[in-house]
């Protein structure tokens, strides 16, 4: 057996009545072609209460495997959701030089321009009191970076953090924003790469991106959702961007479901579903997408679509003191790879259709503790290295079931190639030791653990092995 170190990632060098029907015109996506059933659940595991990781007392290498898990690849079961979209990018502070490349080689396909400060956003491009003509230079610069590096565009409407501000004509905001989705339909098919994507608004559930009444809100998504689809029927029309408590605190789905009641009374078109989730708990994605996959059904919309972004682990300033708490390890030690890896597999499991995880690059050196999968020297972080094992993933593009006996914390996902080979992904959220069997051969073993250490390659010849608590593996496995 020999290892190879995958240097150039390593970190050393940064929301019971008859139903109705839908209110997607025909234009409208519906689900993933081929896309696989969703199992009932994972084990019967529950809900927990919170997000909060149990880290505890990690077993030591010499202590047994907590369990043994049989690894039998099995029946096709549709192909991979591309999850493989990521929240800002070129031209994001702190972005380094090579930040295109860095996203080819993790795998990245496609950016929404969310949090730039300025490009893509209602305001300044159009001054603060929407009177503007509309400045779209910035927005150009950046989206020309986004195209000629081969990424799609999922296209957001509204403002970043630091420009927010309160709409105080809600009209006007909806004819600044259609005059921004005719400017980048113009500009993307100049650059060959047709938008498809709008998406409206972002956390209108959170005060500070949503100044005014729910009411409000309500009317813009509305009018703007309905000049889109009457000007360019061609696009899918997404939204409303929830935060994640629109399906875990009672004010925020009591607020999530006045809106998509509001989307039937008012018959808007809606296209998919977009939402965010920020969490330690990979089953709480798997919650979430049950839950809005309710609100659609309720609605008489059937399985619409759904599209997280954003996404990443729950950091929580000031903790990591005591039991159970989550300071900087959930972003930046071991922990975060295996809970992000965990999570993707939570989403691919529960059928969601697209993901962008937030975000691409932390904004300085100390702030490592931030959202980025890149710092801005250009060095991987723990949720960058996942990304790779997760590009050899879709490189595999047909999910596979898997025979095995379900584990709370132990997240597996199996796909395959055209030409038969297997991988199997295991992320242990855990303190334990888990032990895996196949029938199979296994040829190479891609390893996440220190993030300091990179993805290590190990080739070989195995039917067993064991993965390290927090650790995150992708086994490569032989024809039958």
């Amino acid at each position: 057996m020999w290892l190879l170190l995958l240097a150039c990632l390593s970190p050393s060098g940064p929301s019971a009545q008859e139903p109705a029907p839908p209110v997607t015109t025909p234009s409208a996506r519906g689900p993933r072609e081929g896309k696989a059933p969703r199992p009932a659940g994972r084990g019967g595991r529950n809900l927990p209460d919170g997000d909060t990781l149990v880290l505890g007392p990690e077993a030591l290498p010499t202590d047994a495997p907590a369990r043994t898990l049989q690894l039998i690849p099995g029946v096709e079961l549709g192909p991979l959701a591309p999850l493989m979209g990521v929240n800002g990018g070129p031209s994001s502070k702190g972005a380094p030089p090579n930040i295109v490349e860095l996203y080819q080689k993790v795998g990245i396909t496609a950016i929404r321009p969310h949090d730039y400060d300025g490009a893509f956003d209602l305001f300044p491009t159009f001054g603060f009191g929407l009177n503007g003509a509309g400045d779209y230079s910035a927005t150009d610069a950046v989206y020309q970076q986004i195209s000629t590096g081969g990424f799609g565009l999922f296209l957001r409407l509204g403002n970043s953090y630091h420009t927010a501000a309160p709409i105080e004509n809600i009209e006007l905001a909806q004819q600044k924003m259609v005059a921004t989705v005719r400017h980048m339909v113009k500009v993307a098919k100049a650059a060959g790469r047709p938008l498809e994507f709008v998406e409206i608004w972002n956390e209108p559930d959170n005060p500070d991106f949503w100044k005014k009444e729910q009411a409000d809100f309500f009317d813009l998504f509305a009018g703007t959702a309905k000049e889109i689809r009457s000007n360019f029927p061609e696009l899918k029309i997404v939204g409303p961007a929830l935060t994640p408590g629109a399906t875990r605190a009672p004010k925020g789905m009591a607020w999530a479901a006045a809106f998509f009641a509001m989307v039937k009374e008012r018959k808007v078109p809606l296209d998919a579903i977009s939402w965010h989730m920020y969490a330690n708990k990979p089953e709480l994605y798997s919650h979430a997408a049950t839950q809005y996959r309710k609100y659609a059904e309720e609605n008489g919309w059937g399985d619409l679509p759904q599209i997280v972004s954003e996404w990443n682990t729950a950091f929580r300033p000031g903790a990591g003191r005591g039991p159970g708490q989550q300071g900087t390890e959930v972003r930046e030690k071991k922990q975060a790879s295996a809970v992000v890896a965990a999570s993707w597999i939570a989403m691919q499991q529960a059928g969601v259709d697209d993901a962008y995880f937030y975000c691409g690059v932390d904004p300085a050196m100390e702030a490592s503790h931030f959202y980025g999968m890149f710092r801005p020297d250009g060095s991987s972080k723990p949720a960058g290295l996942a990304f790779v094992l997760f590009k050899e993933m879709m490189a595999h593009p047909t999910r596979v079931d898997l025979a095995m006996d379900r584990t709370d914390d132990l997240w597996v996902l199996g796909s395959k190639n055209a030409a038969g080979e297997v991988v199997v992904l295991l992320a242990n959220a855990s303190g334990d030791r888990i032990a895996w069997e196949s029938p199979r051969v296994v040829t190479e073993s891609w390893k996440v653990a220190e993030p300091e250490a990179g993805v290590v390659v190990e080739k070989g010849s195995s039917k067993a092995g064991v993965v390290e608590p927090w650790n995150l593996v992708l086994l490569k496995m032989g024809g039958a």
